[in-house]
């Protein structure tokens, strides 16, 4: 998680630099991303597993042992903008536009660490990249969704014009293409919180984001015509 983060800091501050967009205090600002990430992640993730913790509520604190929620730090990485950008005077939509050049790297990296917590896993399969779970072979979740993040990420870099940098559409893109991946995704998910017999909680939330970060780019795009 720390590498991945200083890592999507990194790429970020690169861009920025490429726009003329220069951060005012690095590491005030570098401390205030990646705390508020890390709690997040750790709130979303013990708000809707808390059946693993009613017993011992000290065990909330123990990260090491496993369970981050991504839901929970992209919405700290929001967070952290929103006060950035009233700490420091940032544009708001120029800064949210600008963490997605370095975002779904994070996310890309971030991922093993689920498979050094043999987390994260699908059903049972015969493929022959299956992870091996208590000597069965299962889906990983982990790797699919860290080699589809890496290539949007590339895609980023290499496609999105800089003088589209700044109107909060490629925010947008990210929210609506990462909801969509991990909707898909959880169906495969053994390890969730259900809210049905066919979708989790998750599922829900990330079927929200994407209908609605959906439809505004569709609105937009209608705007622009």
């Amino acid at each position: 998680m720390g590498i991945s983060a200083v890592i999507a800091l990194l790429l970020i501050e690169k861009k920025g630099k490429q726009i003329g967009f220069e951060f005012k205090n690095y590491f005030l600002d570098l401390f205030i991303i990646f705390s508020l990430t890390i709690f997040f992640a750790r709130a979303w993730h013990v708000a809707t597993d808390f059946n693993l913790y009613q017993d011992s509520l000290i065990e909330t604190l123990f990260i090491w042992n496993g369970g981050m929620s991504i839901l929970g730090a992209i919405l700290g990485y929001f967070i952290a903008v929103i006060v950035l950008a009233k700490i420091q005077k940032y544009e708001v939509l120029k800064l949210m536009d600008l963490i997605v050049f370095g975002l779904p790297f994070a996310q890309s990296i971030g991922r093993w660490g689920n498979y050094f917590n043999q987390e994260l896993y699908g059903w049972e399969t015969g493929l022959p990249w299956g992870i091996m779970i208590n000597g069965v072979k299962h889906h990983p979740l982990f790797l699919y969704e860290s080699l589809l993040t890496l290539l949007f990420g590339i895609y980023v870099w290499f496609s999105w014009k800089d003088n589209e940098i700044g109107q909060g559409r490629l925010f947008v893109v990210y929210l609506s293409f990462y909801s969509f991946v991990r909707f898909l995704l959880d169906f495969l998910r053994i390890e969730k919180t259900m809210i049905s017999s066919w979708l989790g909680l998750n599922q829900l939330v990330l079927l929200f984001v994407f209908l609605v970060s959906l439809s505004f780019l569709l609105n937009r795009g209608e705007k622009t015509k």
